[in-house]
């Protein structure tokens, strides 16, 4: 399902991640993001980051959604099936960048499917969107370390 190519950026197969969805995808996006079966195995990480960082809403605008948290300037990425016609959303994450050296994953959602343990197996597409912000991270000046979502000082390195 996962590549590393000679450049150190993670490709994988079947799966395309973009920063907006066409709104019409709306009700995918708020299933998986607000309605998510998974969230009670972190409701109390996500308690805390909505009470430090705020809560996220979804965004439409010219035609195309992304979930952001008002209060603070963040970015969202989403993990699509590119294989389904309709395009499926798998996964989001939004991340910030609170500090020069920081990029702070604030909140991060994925279908049961492709969660780790779920039926499409390999290490779960949490993981993946987690390895995307770190490959974005190496590309901006000065970013060293990542951290998680749902965990209290949870870094990892660029």
């Amino acid at each position: 399902m996962e590549t590393q190519a000679a450049t150190g950026q993670l490709r994988v197969e079947g799966i395309t991640f973009v920063a907006a969805l066409p709104v019409e995808m709306r009700e995918a996006v708020e299933n998986l993001f607000f309605f998510n079966e998974r969230q009670s195995v972190v409701r109390q990480g996500i308690r805390e980051v909505v009470q430090r960082a705020g809560a996220p809403i979804i965004v439409a605008r010219d035609r195309e959604l992304w979930v952001t948290v008002p209060s603070m300037e963040t970015q969202c990425l989403f993990a699509c099936d590119s294989w389904r016609v309709p395009v499926r959303v798998l996964g989001v994450v939004l991340y910030a960048r609170p500090t020069p050296e920081v990029l702070d994953v604030t909140h991060l959602a994925v279908d049961p499917e492709y969660a780790f343990g779920g039926a499409s197996g390999g290490a779960g597409l949490g993981f993946l969107l987690v390895e995307k912000v770190r490959e974005i991270g190496r590309r901006i000046n000065g970013v060293r370390r990542i951290r998680l979502p749902y965990r209290r000082d949870c870094l990892l390195p660029v």
